[in-house]
């Protein structure tokens, strides 16, 4: 039973007879007792993002801010998983459960299977503010969509695509659906899906890396492996950057919460700060190889390499200046 200590000070209406330190002291006393009362719990530590543990074929988080952050623990240490696509912004991610194939939602409060969805699915995306996900079936060759993620998922379409997809986007009012889907060995196209009508062939090239809308919106975000595009439907498809920018062995592309900026990750260890507005451009640098870019938790920051890859580096565009750091790793890690 908890025990309440209840200052016992003397009447403020004695005047001259009250000691000044007295009084101090009994203030503090009622301020900490109350703070005590109203704060129960401990302050904790922000959380930036997950990331996917492929040793351990587990989900980890990543603690603190983009200036401070280091490696934290497992959020869910269940029956391994893999096809992991992650929403940092709403803390979970969708994965393929090992041997059952059935697809879960795995957050810190746990893991819970996907109403309506099947088992089987071959490749999965979360849209960049977590609210919908696409999931492909070779089998039917269709894409189940869903939205109200991830509190209240439920199933809206199905899509039937092109061919099979090496890469999925969907944006987060589950309207619009994008795919990479290979032709030949040196045609791949990238398909865009709006609520109704055929598949549209938007661009071909030999090699598209990256794939994803913009957030809150229907504007498609691709990048090959030397130039970055938007695509809008009213005004068709735009190229953003290309070789003539210093665009080169391009392994990611994310756009900022307000779609102002594109950020371009290159294999160089170099990140291209694009404004979209007026075509103005800042070249990052890292002592680092980039392998991908993962959105995390903010309006423009981004993950540019797994675990796999030695330490996580981190593109911070919500700074004063836009920045490249690293996350650290706990003492003792084996990774």
């Amino acid at each position: 039973m908890p025990i309440h200590f209840t200052p016992k000070c003397t009447n403020p209406r004695a005047g001259n007879r009250q000691k000044p330190m007295k009084i101090a002291l009994c203030v503090l006393l009622f301020a900490g007792s109350a703070g005590a009362q109203m704060n129960p719990n401990t302050i904790t530590e922000p959380v930036l993002g997950l990331v996917f543990d492929a040793g351990t074929q587990t989900l980890r988080t990543l603690m603190g801010i983009p200036a401070a952050s280091r490696v934290g623990g497992t959020v869910d240490a269940g029956t391994p998983l893999h096809g992991v696509t992650i929403s940092s912004e709403r803390a979970y991610a969708l994965a393929l459960e090992d041997g059952s194939g059935a697809a879960l939602l795995v957050s810190q409060s746990g893991r819970q299977a996907l109403p309506g969805v099947r088992a089987g699915a071959q490749t999965m995306s979360v849209s960049p503010r977590g609210t919908a996900a696409a999931l492909y079936y070779g089998d039917s060759g269709k894409a189940q969509i869903l939205a109200g993620l991830p509190d209240a998922p439920q199933m809206v379409r199905e899509v039937t695509l092109d061919g099979p997809p090496s890469v999925l986007a969907v944006s987060d009012d589950g309207t619009s659906l994008a795919a990479v889907v290979k032709q030949t060995d040196t045609d791949v196209t990238v398909f865009f899906y709006s609520p109704d009508g055929p598949g549209q062939a938007l661009q071909r090239a030999r090699r598209f890396t990256s794939l994803e809308f913009v957030p809150g919106s229907t504007t498609l975000l691709m990048a090959t492996d030397a130039a970055a595009y938007l695509y809008q439907s009213r005004q068709g498809l735009q190229l953003l950057a290309d070789q003539r920018d210093g665009i080169a062995s391009v392994v990611g592309a994310a756009a900022s919460a307000d779609g102002a900026r594109i950020f371009i990750a290159m294999q160089s260890g170099q990140v291209a700060v694009r404004n979209v507005g007026d075509a103005t451009q800042t070249l990052l640098s890292c002592s680092c190889q980039p392998t991908g870019m993962w959105r995390l938790r903010g309006k423009a920051v981004f993950r540019l390499n797994d675990l796999s890859a030695g330490p996580i580096w981190v593109v911070d565009g919500d700074a004063a200046k836009p920045r490249v750091l690293f996350v650290a790793m706990p003492t003792g890690d084996n990774q």
